[in-house]
């Protein structure tokens, strides 16, 4: 799934952040000089995607004037790029508090708490009045993903039509849309706003993202690895598309493929655990198994360093996580988390099929009767228990169109 802080389209506030540049003065102290300049070499390496140099240029500018606004706001918006919610709430918060302009700064925000699962939050402070149509957009397309993954879809979709005219023109609300109508299942229609989205922005990779999931969806395997090959192509670093292209690569048996774009996964994205249990899985094939339990040791160990809040909100890792500690022979971890998931997704069968194994190996036929029994009424075919370590794997590649947890802090897992 296309994650909803992905917009590669140029930042209104750049313009923004250019005029106060030129304001800076150019001559005089010295101080205010160096300052100046590792500012115009920072936005240069944004402009660029140099992100991680960008930010230490800009450290070296607010270590000598931390009362830059616009240092402040493009050090955010560098770290947002890098995928660090908390980091790049501070530097724009200061930047809010500084002067910075309200809709750069707001618009940003938005991306922040949505990388850091804080969508009530964003609900309660980000408003999309009062801005202009194309940022009103931007707003409403955030509030739409905040509603959406809080599963109130109907205002959801409202967000994301009300985008849609504000900015006519812009592919966003119809990704936005696209993905939610793929999560309820409504795949035709998914297509059709999927392609409307990359009609309108052929070059735009969030368009791209979401044809690809759908024809991921629709079990277009092929079509779906071109189609994550061109989000790559206009965003090399949209690391949900390369999770995406490595597990239909490990499912159709181009090992040395997949493992390519999980090495860069694990070295970009060093906290998702998805890259390093699809990673384990690889190795396992490749019959590397002191690799395969190392990359899966370190994806238990990233799950169980995620605060409560941020493992909840993320029901595709507390499936990985069930599986994984399945393997690694952790039946209460397991169970706990598999129950957490099905409450959010009741019909998975292959986690309904794992939870009530967990059960029949722990001698309590009884619970695994009563998961499975509610199934009879909807499972598409008769409920033989498949071997969970054969069944795990297929549905835990296709967890790849999830959002990546990031660790706000080491805490417990969801009880």
């Amino acid at each position: 799934m296309k994650p909803p802080f992905s917009s590669n389209r140029p930042w209104p506030a750049l313009a923004l952040l250019g005029a106060a540049l030129l304001s800076l003065p150019q001559s005089g102290q010295g101080k205010d000089k160096t300052a100046a300049e590792y500012y115009e070499d920072a936005a240069s390496r944004y402009e660029q995607a140099d992100y991680k140099a960008a930010t230490i240029q800009l450290k070296n500018a607010l270590q000598l004037d931390p009362r830059l606004p616009h240092a402040r706001l493009l050090l955010g918006l560098a770290l947002l790029k890098q995928g660090d919610g908390a980091a790049a709430e501070e530097a724009l918060l200061m930047a809010q508090q500084l002067g910075a302009d309200r809709a750069a700064t707001e618009a940003a925000l938005a991306k922040a708490y949505l990388l850091e699962y804080r969508y009530s939050e964003l609900l309660a402070k980000i408003s999309a009045e009062g801005h202009s149509p194309e940022t009103r957009a931007e707003l409403l397309v955030a509030r739409g993903h905040a509603y959406m993954e809080l599963r109130d879809y109907a205002r959801a979709a409202q967000e994301f039509e009300k985008a849609a005219e504000a900015q006519p023109k812009s592919a966003e609300p119809w990704s936005g849309l696209a993905t939610l109508r793929l999560r309820q299942g409504e795949l035709a229609e998914a297509s059709r706003l999927a392609g409307q989205a990359v009609a309108l922005a052929p070059p735009d990779p969030g368009a791209w993202n979401a044809k690809a999931s759908v024809s991921h969806a629709l079990g277009l395997p092929e079509q779906a690895i071109q189609e994550y090959g061109r989000v790559l192509e206009f965003n090399p670093q949209h690391y949900l598309a390369r999770l995406a292209r490595a597990s239909l690569l490990l499912e159709l048996g181009r090992d040395a493929l997949a493992v390519a774009d999980l090495d860069r996964l694990r070295a970009q994205v060093p906290y998702e655990p998805r890259a390093n249990f699809l990673y384990s899985e690889a190795m396992t094939r490749m019959s590397a198994p002191e690799a395969a339990l190392t990359a899966l040791s370190e994806a238990v160990a990233i799950i169980d360093a995620m605060a409560p809040e941020v493992l909840s909100a993320n029901p595709p890792v507390m499936l990985v996580g069930g599986f994984a500690d399945y393997r690694l022979k952790r039946p209460e971890k397991a169970r706990n988390l598999l129950s957490h998931y099905l409450a959010a997704y009741p019909r998975d069968l292959n986690a309904l099929e794992l939870l009530a194994t967990l059960y029949l190996e722990e001698q309590d036929p009884a619970q695994a009767i009563a998961r499975l029994k509610p199934a009879l009424a909807w499972a598409p075919e008769p409920l033989p228990l498949r071997t969970p370590r054969r069944s795990c794997s297929a549905r835990c590649r296709r967890l790849s169109r999830g959002r990546r947890p990031r660790p706000r802090a080491a805490g417990s897992r969801a009880k």
